[in-house]
């Protein structure tokens, strides 16, 4: 009998677990599935937001055409500006200088020679006293000081000097019309003794074994006009006003020619030369140009 009663019973477990294993089952022992993530817990299906929110910020493609022009073509209006200036912003109409001080708006001093040698040149130009006081020491030496700002083409000039050095193969020097690299201008140039010249000066005709002071005008002034002594102070002018070049010696002489193939503006200086008498010294007192 207990044999009998135990058939039945296993029947009954073997079912039941059977029923246990059966997929769709609703039986409260299943495990359950993962719960879905909270709402306001970002997922991967938040990212297309946050993609959308790109276009807002500044995208490559839309500054790489400014980012590609040649900086040379961005910037060619302002440096066209730059190196075209205008007369008016950058000419002067009158410069004065009584050299009490050293004054910065002279160039450096631009030197040409024949004799002396690279390296072993000993003339000086310095502001002493207040004089600007050229001290050649070197034979067939001609050293010029140029106001740095361009005047009119139209100018005047006046300078005072006295020479206290050799009387002898010397020169004392008016620039006008001087191109920006001071390779070409016009030169009124007297001596001790008088002898004056008026010049156009062409650096380029030295590559082509040619002279490079051309003379428009030459000759010699009258007795006692010009004084060699160092105690007796001379006063020169010089204009260029269209194609008339005058030169006037201690407002006593005057002459003027209208030999003249540099009409442009440009800049204003002074120099001195020397020979073959040694030393020069020419002590200028004062030097002044304004435009006409």
């Amino acid at each position: 009998m207990k044999r009998l009663f135990l058939y039945p019973l296993g029947l009954v477990l073997i079912i039941s677990m059977a029923c246990a294993l059966l997929p769709g089952s609703s039986s409260p022992t299943q495990t359950p599935v993962a719960p879905l993530p909270p709402a306001n817990q970002p997922t991967e299906l938040t990212m297309p937001t946050a993609a959308a929110a790109l276009p807002t910020q500044p995208q490559p493609a839309q500054v790489m055409p400014t980012q590609t022009l040649p900086p040379a073509q961005s910037a060619q209006p302002t440096q066209s500006a730059q190196q075209q200036p205008t007369a008016a912003s950058t000419q002067s109409t009158s410069f004065s200088d009584t050299f009490d001080l050293v004054n910065p708006n002279w160039t450096d001093t631009i030197t040409s020679t024949t004799q002396a040698k690279p390296g072993h040149v000993y003339s000086t130009v310095a502001t002493n006293d207040g004089f600007l006081i050229f001290t050649l020491l070197d034979k067939e030496t001609y050293d010029y000081k140029f106001y740095k700002n361009p005047m009119p083409a139209d100018v005047t000039m006046e300078l005072k000097y006295y020479n206290t050095g050799s009387i002898l193969d010397n020169g004392v020097a008016l620039v006008c019309r001087a191109n920006s690299d001071y390779s070409s201008w016009i030169e009124f140039r007297v001596s001790s003794q008088g002898n004056y010249d008026i010049f156009r000066y062409d650096k380029s005709l030295a590559a082509q074994y040619k002279h490079t002071y051309i003379d428009y005008l030459k000759g010699v002034a009258d007795r006692n006009v010009i004084s060699p002594f160092p105690t007796t102070e001379n006063d020169i002018k010089a204009s260029c006003i269209g194609p008339n070049l005058t030169f006037i010696f201690n407002d006593k002489q005057t002459v003027t020619t209208m030999k003249n193939d540099i009409m442009d503006g440009g800049f204003v200086g002074l120099g001195a030369m020397s020979g073959d008498s040694l030393p020069y010294i020419m002590k200028i007192d004062s030097f002044t140009a304004s435009a006409k």
